[in-house]
């Protein structure tokens, strides 16, 4: 089940993949910016940020799930 969901965002990774470290680093220095200044809703863009970086992960290993 879970190698499926990875092929899955494989596929999304592969067809959008300059979209995925932008929204991954403006996501990241967002949340290291707004934690620094003692916001509170600093987390919802790390959340961003871990789940960017999953489908980026997910598309660089795909080819290793065969």
């Amino acid at each position: 089940m879970l190698i499926g969901l990875m092929n899955f965002l494989a596929l999304v990774y592969y067809w959008s993949w300059f979209f995925w470290p932008l929204a991954f680093i403006s996501s990241l220095i967002r949340a290291i910016t707004r934690s620094v200044q003692g916001e509170d809703d600093w987390v919802k863009s790390m959340l961003i940020a871990a789940g960017c970086l999953m489908v980026i992960l997910a598309g660089l290993t795909a080819p290793n799930f065969r």
